[in-house]
């Protein structure tokens, strides 16, 4: 949440081994996730946990933010994209909507610390997106505190978390007085759905590549 914090503020403005020792083997680098532009919007992999996934962010008009490649704006609808896993919540054998939970508490409990705010209380609503291995929740607060950006107030933040295995799937969404949250909610509602668990993880910088020399449309865009 700190990261949101600081987007709405700045968003709206080697050596050889000697040669009779063995060479050791090299250690694999895990796969990180991100978001590439696929010309239908952002394909976003996610290779945090156990099960790797991608889901489609699609949209006519969409951008990242300068300064953080997880802040976008979609179809004028900005939401910021994260991805965390049991582990590092501290409760790495949760799955489901137990892991939901415990993302929700962990989320609250970080946000209310770092910004000096009083204990932040949310219920959190299961989703059923209807996507095999994927469980889904919305849950938000208001924002305890004075929040203005570009001279316009933000009262409250929206969640919407899919659990996938041992990872959390985020799309938080800040929400100005008066906004209406029907548009925000059918677009993280259309990315949740879009969710593809996936065999083996993405290796992001070789897919940026490879829709650099494909010609569009993308296969997913179709």
């Amino acid at each position: 949440m700190k990261t949101t914090i600081a987007w709405l503020c700045l968003l709206l403005g080697c050596a050889h081994p000697a040669p009779t020792q063995p060479v050791p083997a090299p250690t694999a680098t895990p796969a990180t996730s991100g978001a590439v532009f696929v010309g239908c919007g952002y394909l976003y992999v996610g290779n945090a946990g156990h099960k790797p996934f991608s889901a489609l962010l699609r949209a006519d008009d969409a951008r990242q933010v300068p300064g953080n490649d997880n802040l976008l704006a979609l179809d004028g609808v900005v939401l910021e994209v994260q991805l965390t896993t049991a582990a590092e919540i501290g409760v790495p054998t949760a799955r489901g909507l137990e892991l939901l939970r415990a993302h929700q508490k962990w989320e609250a409990d970080y946000t209310s610390k770092t910004n000096a705010w009083p204990e932040l209380h949310a219920t959190v609503t299961p989703l059923d997106y209807g996507v095999p291995g994927l469980t889904g929740s919305m849950w938000g607060y208001d924002v305890p505190g004075k929040m203005e950006v570009l001279g316009q107030r933000v009262d409250r933040i929206a969640y919407v978390t899919g659990a996938i295995d041992d990872a959390v799937f985020v799309l938080s969404i800040p929400l100005r007085p008066g906004d209406d949250v029907k548009r925000p909610a059918q677009k993280a509602g259309q990315i949740m759905r879009s969710v593809k668990l996936l065999e083996r993880p993405i290796d992001v910088q070789a897919l940026s590549a490879e829709v650099k020399r494909t010609p569009p449309p993308w296969r997913d865009c179709r």
